[in-house]
């Protein structure tokens, strides 16, 4: 089924679409059997945000967005006093005693209080590896950036 193609009316110009394969894409044009209008002068074109400067405008500065280092501090702070006020929550409800051996050490803590002392235990180990990398890393770094100065 075939659907014929609408007539414009006789004093209306016809507009294409940006779409079109006419060479003047957007632009309007003049009904068959009407005469030309004349062109008015184009509109100065604008910045677009999906694919940069389309023709000639003002460079603006960019707009900063995000967070700034003060918001991300005070998110950073309400986010480890939820934390804390969970651990200490864990802490109370876990108070029964347990017996605990190392080595020949033998005594008695609350559960809540031994969790939280492996934790810390824990993370004081990664603090350690994670820094001992950083210093390898730094070295390695020092050490590739002389080369290049020699090499130069």
């Amino acid at each position: 089924m075939a659907t014929s193609p609408q007539q414009p009316s006789a004093g209306k110009p016809e507009t294409t679409s940006l779409g079109s394969s006419s060479p003047q894409a957007g632009t309007t044009l003049p009904a068959p059997g009407s005469t030309p209008q004349p062109e008015s002068a184009p509109e100065p074109r604008k910045q677009r945000s999906d694919q940069g400067t389309v023709g000639p405008s003002k460079e603006q500065p960019p707009v900063q967005t995000g967070y700034s280092l003060s918001a991300a501090t005070w998110v950073a702070l309400i986010i480890g006093m939820l934390l804390l006020i969970l651990l200490l929550t864990f802490i109370v409800q876990n108070n029964v005693p347990a017996q605990f051996t190392f080595i020949t050490l033998h005594f008695e803590l609350p559960l809540g209080v031994a969790t939280l002392l492996a934790a810390i235990l824990g993370a004081l180990i990664m603090a350690v590896a994670g820094t001992i990398r950083m210093l390898v890393l730094q070295r390695r770094y020092k050490n590739n950036a002389k080369a290049d100065k020699k090499r130069r």
